[in-house]
C-alpha cells in the first residue's frame, strides 16, 4: 500500500515581491501574500526513481533512425522516436565526435529552453562563457516545413548539415532587412533546393542577456515568450539577487519588456515570547517556468529534504524498477542514494490585469522525494490541463486544478526513460494534440512522442 501524506501544517509563510522597474530610481513595491494555513504535502517515497547519468551520455550527429523507450508506472508504453538533429555547440563532456560549427551559434552554445507552439519550435540557446551569466539566442525551428524534410530515415542530421552548407548565408533577426533580403536571394541561387528549404525554415534571433536559460516559456493568455535570467547556481540565503523577467516577441525574438524581481520569503518568528515580526527566510530566483492557459506562471524550488538512511527503504523503491526489464539504473548512473530525498515545492505567480506587472506569488504545492535527481525545467499541456514537472530521463505530471488540494498519488502520473538513456534532458515542449518533444544535449537532438504525453 502506498504511504500517502494528505496535509502538513505549514508555517504561516509570506512571499515578498521586490519590483524594481527598469530606468527608474531605486523605487521598490513590496507585494505580500499569505500562503494556506496547511499545505497540501505529497509523498512519493514508494514510487519510481530515475537518477541522472554520471557522466552523461552524448550521441554522434547521424541521419539515423533512434528511439528512446519509456514507461508509466500505470504499465503505458512510450517511444520517443529521433525527430532531428539541431543547431549546436560543442558538447563540453561525453564522447561526441567532430564538432560541427554553425554560425551564430558557435562553440559555445548549447541549448537551455523548449517551447512549442503552434507550427514552431522556438529552443533557447544559451553561449557558456561565465558560468550562468550568459548571453544567448532563440532558434525558431519552422516544423511545418521540417516535418518533410528531415523526420525520416537518413535525414535526421539534415539541420546541422544544411546550415553548415548555408554559413555563407546566414543571419540574425537583428541584421538589416535589406540584408537578409540580399542573403536570402544568394542562398536560393547557390544552395540545393533541398538546403534552401531546410535553411528557410531555421530563423536566429537576435543575442540577448538570458542567464541560465532554462526559465524559458510561452504565455498562451497573451500570446509572448518569457524568461527568467537567473544567473546564481543556487539561491543565496542572506542576500537578496534581483534577476530579469523578460517578456519576448514570438516573430521578433528580443526582449520587448522587462522587469527586474527580487523574490523573497518571509516568515514569522517569536519576539520576547510573546510577539512576532517579520523576518526574510530565504531569496528565491526562477530556476524553470511555465505558464497555464489562464496566464498564470509556475516556478520550483528544489531543495534537499531529509536523506533517507535507511537502506532498505532505498532498495524498495529501486525495486519498482525490476518490474519491466531494462529499467533498474546501472553502474551508468549516478548515486540516487545522495539525491533521494529531494523536495520540490512549486509557486504560483499572477500578473495585474493589464499585464504590466506582478501582483502575487504564492506557494501552492509541496512534493516530497521527487522521482528525479536533476530538476531540468517545468512544462504545461493544454490538452489536459496538466503540470509537467521534468527530469534527466524522466518526467512527472500532476493537475493544475488539484495543486493545493486533496488528491491520490493516483491523481499523478510518473514516466521514466528506459535506464540506457543516460542523456541530459534539457526540457519538454508540448503541442495542440498533447505530444511531447524532448529536447536532449550533446549533441542537440528533438524527439518527439508516438503519443499523448500523461
Amino acid at each position: 500500500m502506498i504511504n500517502k501524506q494528505w496535509m502538513k501544517v505549514a508555517a504561516l509563510t509570506m512571499v515578498g515581491i521586490t519590483l524594481l522597474p527598469l530606468g527608474a530610481e531605486a523605487t521598490t513595491v513590496n507585494i505580500q501574500t499569505k500562503t494556506p494555513k496547511k499545505l497540501n504535502t505529497i509523498s512519493i517515497t514508494k514510487k519510481w526513481f530515475r537518477p541522472r547519468g554520471k557522466p552523461y551520455d552524448s550521441a554522434m550527429l547521424s541521419g539515423g533512425n533512434a528511439e528512446y523507450q519509456g514507461i508509466t508506472e500505470k504499465g503505458i508504453n512510450y517511444t520517443f522516436s529521433r525527430y532531428g538533429f539541431l543547431a549546436d555547440g560543442k558538447p563540453i563532456y561525453g564522447t561526441h565526435g567532430s564538432y560541427h560549427k554553425i554560425k551564430y551559434i558557435g562553440k559555445y552554445g548549447e541549448p537551455q529552453g523548449v517551447v512549442m507552439y503552434k507550427k514552431y519550435m522556438y529552443i533557447q540557446m544559451t553561449f557558456r562563457h561565465n558560468g550562468n551569466k550568459r548571453k544567448g539566442r532563440i532558434v525558431r525551428y519552422d516544423l511545418s516545413k521540417l516535418d518533410k524534410l528531415i523526420n525520416k530515415n537518413g535525414k535526421h542530421d539534415k539541420i546541422v548539415r544544411a546550415l553548415q552548407k548555408a554559413r555563407k548565408y546566414m543571419y540574425t533577426l537583428s541584421s538589416s532587412k535589406s540584408k537578409q533580403t540580399k542573403l536570402q536571394h544568394a542562398a536560393h541561387k547557390h544552395l540545393s533546393s533541398y538546403n534552401y528549404k531546410v535553411y528557410s525554415a531555421v530563423k536566429l534571433g537576435p543575442k540577448f542577456y538570458t542567464g541560465h536559460g532554462q526559465s524559458f516559456s510561452f504565455n498562451p493568455h497573451d500570446k509572448h515568450l518569457y524568461n527568467a535570467a537567473y544567473s546564481l547556481k543556487s539561491d543565496s540565503q542572506k542576500k537578496s539577487h534581483p534577476f530579469k523577467f523578460q517578456k519576448i516577441s514570438l516573430t521578433k525574438l528580443k526582449p520587448v519588456k522587462t522587469w527586474k524581481l527580487n523574490i523573497r520569503v518571509r516568515g514569522t518568528e517569536p519576539f520576547l515570547l510573546v510577539f512576532h515580526h517579520q523576518v526574510t527566510k530565504r531569496y528565491l530566483q526562477m530556476h524553470n517556468l511555465t505558464f497555464d492557459k489562464a496566464g498564470n506562471f509556475y516556478f520550483t524550488d528544489t531543495r534537499k529534504g531529509k536523506l533517507i538512511s535507511n537502506k532498505k527503504a532505498i532498495t524498495k523503491r529501486m525495486g519498482e524498477y525490476t518490474k519491466k526489464p531494462g529499467y533498474k539504473p546501472g553502474s551508468g548512473s549516478g548515486k540516487y542514494k545522495n539525491s533521494y530525498g529531494k523536495d520540490t515545492l512549486i509557486y504560483r505567480g499572477k500578473f495585474n490585469k493589464k499585464g504590466t506587472k506582478v501582483s502575487s506569488i504564492s506557494l501552492v504545492q509541496e512534493i516530497t522525494h521527487a522521482i528525479g535527481s536533476q530538476d531540468q525545467g517545468l512544462a504545461y499541456s493544454g490538452s489536459n490541463n496538466k503540470l509537467f514537472l521534468i527530469y534527466d530521463n524522466a518526467f512527472m505530471s500532476i493537475p493544475v486544478k488539484k495543486l493545493n488540494h486533496k488528491m491520490s498519488l493516483k491523481t499523478l502520473n510518473f514516466t521514466v526513460l528506459n535506464s540506457d538513456v543516460r542523456r541530459e534532458s534539457e526540457g519538454m515542449g508540448i503541442r495542440s494534440d498533447g505530444k511531447g518533444y524532448l529536447v536532449m544535449n550533446r549533441f542537440a537532438e528533438a524527439t518527439k512522442s508516438d503519443k499523448k504525453v500523461r
